[in-house]
């Protein structure tokens, strides 16, 4: 009797937490979007909108407050993120228990984000195969936060060892021109197979020269409050260097990297 007891109480105090964590995030979203992520027949639609164009933006995705405490909580890390090389460039990022209690921390560990992420890679409508069997739970989504403050503060082209990257944009210097610190994708350049071919060739193919013109890059200037998707693990994508300095600020939530 004691361990069917403690069983219930158990599953009491699970259920209590999902549904705080529930809460917290809907204070974090735009209404709009509290149904929606619960909406199978809209998460399909962003699955294909991946696989056709190789990102989605969900526009006003956080609210103006949440926003505004993410700015907050953003300016006040800043000053402590570790320098990373990435090639001859450098940024600054921020992981781990310093993101404790964060806007991005709440969103990466709440049962919206997992609405969204498993309702995209498990959709199997319209002939698709789901992209993964079982679904993702809350510690494969990894919150982090991304700084750049000059010209050469970039991450370079690259692949990611993730089905999906979420980004979140906090601060983003209005800079006009060709070089603006823009986020560059060549997307959906190989798939989730790991052959050959997805492993050697199309890495090699996509840092030649002529990689501009055997995939098209897509362009994509951050708006603060917007939420950015795309797969890390099939898309080429970075940061081009700005032509002036100024702080550049997203916060990204990483998607089952340990399965890779």
């Amino acid at each position: 009797m004691a361990t069917v007891e403690k069983t219930i109480s158990s599953r009491r105090i699970k259920s209590v937490a999902s549904d705080a964590a529930e809460k917290m995030a809907e204070d974090l979203l735009q209404p709009r979007y509290q149904s929606r992520l619960k909406d199978k027949a809209y998460l399909a639609s962003l699955r294909k909108e991946l696989d056709s164009v190789g990102f989605v933006c969900l526009e006003g995705f956080l609210q103006k407050d949440a926003l505004t405490r993410l700015q907050r909580e953003v300016s006040e890390l800043e000053g402590q993120a570790q320098a990373n090389h990435s090639g001859k460039n450098q940024k600054y990022s921020v992981k781990g228990a310093m993101l404790n209690g964060t806007v991005v921390d709440e969103l990466a560990k709440s049962k919206p984000i997992l609405d969204l992420i498993n309702g995209i890679l498990q959709d199997g409508s319209d002939g698709r195969r789901p992209i993964i069997e079982d679904s993702i739970v809350g510690t494969e989504v990894v919150p982090g936060l991304n700084i750049m403050r000059g010209p050469g503060d970039v991450t370079t082209l690259h692949f990611d060892g993730t089905f999906m990257n979420i980004l979140v944009p906090v601060f983003i210097p209005k800079i006009e021109g060709p070089n603006r610190g823009q986020l560059t994708i060549y997307p959906n350049v190989r798939s989730f197979r790991r052959n050959f071919y997805d492993r050697i060739v199309v890495p090699i193919l996509c840092r030649a020269k002529l990689a501009r013109f055997l995939f098209r890059p897509a362009e994509i200037d951050y708006e603060p409050g917007n939420i950015y998707i795309f797969y890390g693990y099939r898309s080429f994508h970075g940061v081009l260097s700005p032509s002036a300095p100024g702080l550049r600020c997203t916060t990204n939530m990483t998607v089952g990297a340990r399965r890779f």
